[in-house]
């Protein structure tokens, strides 16, 4: 949902996937053409607004094929996955190769990564304690929750998150500091298979 000034309609992601379908690619940069720039002075926001959406939607530019991954490059991917993807890009340019945005988003999504990461970020973590991501956030900032940062400086206040724990430092922080934690809100399915070494300990369950 778009919580600042500049808000999409509800018809933009339609509007999008349209545009980067259609209009969007090789051609248009010959012909000068500035497909996304018009969309967003249609909905009166940013370009960057438009092309941040797309990214998330997963849509690709017409007639543009990025080569397909060497196994050096999906094995710097799955190691940094936990990090935004304008890190990945350039831990991966550090090795020697390119590859664009949305080119490294698809791909993440395609290998069902960060989810396959022995751990979760802090807007996910919230829900298998049921407390606010400030909590999380503020035990991660007194030394109570080990994290590790993600190279983004947007909060999950924000949109954000900065951080990324893994399942090990959780069970560590459960074990240490009972006295801090309401038992009462804790996802305790989550919690008895995270504290057993379970591999479904990655967020909570469906029942509440």
């Amino acid at each position: 949902m778009e919580t600042n000034r500049h808000t999409l309609p509800d018809n933009a992601d339609d509007l999008i996937r349209e545009l980067y379908q259609e209009k969007v690619g090789i051609k248009s940069c010959v012909d000068m053409n500035h497909p996304v720039r018009d969309l967003a002075n249609k909905l009166a926001v940013p370009t960057w607004k438009i092309s941040r959406r797309a990214i998330h939607l997963g849509v690709s530019v017409k007639n543009k094929k990025e080569p397909n991954w060497s196994t050096k490059e999906l094995e710097i991917l799955e190691r940094n996955a936990r990090f935004v993807p304008e890190t990945i890009q350039r831990k991966l340019k550090e090795s020697g190769y390119n590859r664009s945005i949305t080119g490294i988003v698809l791909k993440r999504k395609r290998m069902r990564l960060p989810k396959n990461l022995n751990g979760q970020p802090i807007n996910t973590l919230k829900l298998c304690f049921g407390v606010d991501a400030k909590v999380i956030a503020r035990w991660v900032k007194k030394g109570y929750l080990k994290a590790e940062k993600r190279d983004s400086n947007r909060t999950a206040a924000q949109g954000g998150d900065m951080y990324y724990i893994k399942d090990k430092w959780v069970r560590d922080f459960i074990i240490n500091y009972v006295d801090i934690i309401d038992f009462r809100k804790l996802d305790k399915h989550w919690c008895v298979d995270l504290l057993a070494g379970g591999r479904n300990g990655t967020g909570p369950s469906d029942e509440q």
